[in-house]
């Protein structure tokens, strides 16, 4: 599959991902008698502190796989990429929620990486009685995998190699791919294309027209070897 690997890397394993919405609910109250109220944004800002103190972990659990870019083998958490609370200045919020992010490793359990998240939520539950804690699960991806030596991929870095000159690095997606539906189903699959990862979803996304025309003579010669090897 298409993908801005800068045509010198094969995305043959990426991680999976879990995405949170965690909801915090107290009681709204009048600015002006603060006592009368729990302030939901305070009472979410200790929790993301424990997302935050998890994260530290979290961040030291590495893949034994290379990953293009080169930083991406590490396990993540990225807090707060959406997050809400109430409309106005005068009041104590009565309702604050932000998301969390969670990358996956191929070497991860990720059910027991469910079960630490949860963890987290209910240990705060417990210690903070007068709010309501609400977990929400919006996604749900697996890391998915095939072996760096599959003949698929041999067959890849062949072709990059004679068409370009080029020799091709298996590596570790940091993200999730639509790879996965074809590996899901017992079909093998990579992926891999001109562009670069730092340019993808800018507001100036684009590929370099050579970048793109090199990549072409790569797959063609990738299918010409697929069909006449076999």
């Amino acid at each position: 599959m298409p993908e801005p690997t800068s045509l010198t890397y094969i995305w043959h394993v990426h991680k999976g991902c879990l995405w949170y919405r965690v909801r915090v609910k107290g009681k709204q109250a009048h600015a002006t008698l603060p006592h009368l109220g729990v302030n939901a944004f305070e009472e979410m800002v200790q929790l993301v502190m424990k997302f935050i103190e998890c994260r530290k972990v979290v961040e030291q659990r590495v893949s034994i796989f290379k990953a293009y870019p080169v930083e991406g083998n590490r396990a993540s958490i990225a807090i707060g990429g959406m997050c809400g609370c109430c409309d106005a200045v005068n009041v104590v919020p009565g309702e604050a929620w932000f998301t969390n992010d969670r990358r996956v490793l191929p070497e991860e359990n990720i059910k027991e990486v469910e079960e630490e998240i949860k963890t987290i939520v209910n240990e705060f539950r417990r210690s903070n009685l007068d709010v309501i804690v609400e977990l929400e699960n919006l996604l749900r991806i697996e890391p998915s995998y095939i072996d760096p030596d599959h003949e698929l991929v041999r067959l890849i870095r062949r072709s990059i190699k004679e068409a370009l000159s080029v020799d091709a690095e298996p590596v570790l997606c940091p993200g999730f791919l639509n790879i996965r539906y074809f590996i899901s189903k017992g079909m093998p699959a990579v992926a891999w294309g001109p562009g670069s990862l730092e340019q993808a979803h800018a507001l100036n996304e684009y590929i370099e027209l050579d970048k793109f025309f090199k990549w072409m003579k790569a797959l063609v010669t990738f299918l010409l070897h697929a069909l006449g090897d076999h």
